[in-house]
């Protein structure tokens, strides 16, 4: 490393994510320090040969499965560096105590053959969101300026801490902690100064600057926004 220079963003950790920010940041003309613990980058996406030679094994994950469907990714034209996306046949399967196994296929009616009485509730299911892909990977795109999803939603810990989003867990988690459900029962904290006080921060958030691409009051936010703003004509044919 080189002493004394100073840059624009520190980033730690060369895996995925610390990747693309590290690009993102740069592509936006900052200077960036990349850190990396290991001997090579790669993070959870690393290959190596862990047992015997000349047989690769996946260190961390070995299923990426929104990766090609990524807006970071998919700017990079990494398929022109050589990626190449290996689609299997079945992703996964999980055996059952009867001996057979289910096995998730890339088709939905394939999956569902699987399932006996249960497939025509899981093509139900299933059927909304592959239809609507293209609008759940809005890619952060939002029609509202303001959260007010928190009051519907609240994001537990593992140890009972209460905040209205997920990102909070750890960043700037001090002030936006609304209770702790270890001494406080889930009416004190809703019935407190502190909640409805981290509710009206919530709600002062940026949420195209801040909030996560498709966050879990996303869909209650878009919700409250067309119920305000609804349409002047609607024709009817």
């Amino acid at each position: 490393m080189v002493q004394g220079t100073e840059y624009d963003a520190v980033v730690v950790g060369s895996g995925p994510n610390g990747l693309s920010a590290s690009i993102t940041l740069a592509k936006a003309g900052c200077s960036v320090l990349l850190l990396e613990g290991k001997e090579t980058i790669g993070g959870g996406t690393r290959t190596m040969e862990l047992t015997l030679p000349g047989f690769m094994h996946d260190v961390c994950s070995a299923i990426h499965p929104i990766g090609s469907a990524s807006p970071v990714f998919k700017s990079l034209n990494l398929t022109n560096h050589g990626l190449e996306w290996v689609h299997s046949p079945a992703a996964l399967a999980h055996p059952l105590d009867d001996g057979t196994a289910i096995t998730l296929e890339r088709s939905i009616s394939d999956t569902a053959k699987s399932l006996g009485i249960d497939s025509g509730s899981y093509i139900k299911l299933m059927n909304p969101l592959v239809q609507n892909w293209e609008k759940l990977v809005n890619e952060g795109v939002r029609n509202y300026n303001s959260c007010f999803g928190v009051p519907f939603l609240i994001y537990t810990s593992g140890d009972g801490k209460v905040f209205p989003c997920g990102m909070f867990f750890d960043h700037r988690s001090d002030e936006f902690l609304m209770g702790d459900l270890l001494t406080q029962s889930l009416k004190e904290i809703y019935e407190s100064d502190r909640y409805w006080d981290v509710v009206k921060r919530v709600s002062e958030i940026d949420v195209h600057k801040v909030c996560y691409s498709n966050c879990r009051t996303n869909s209650i936010n878009d919700f409250l926004w067309k119920f305000r703003n609804k349409p002047k004509h609607v024709n009817f044919i």
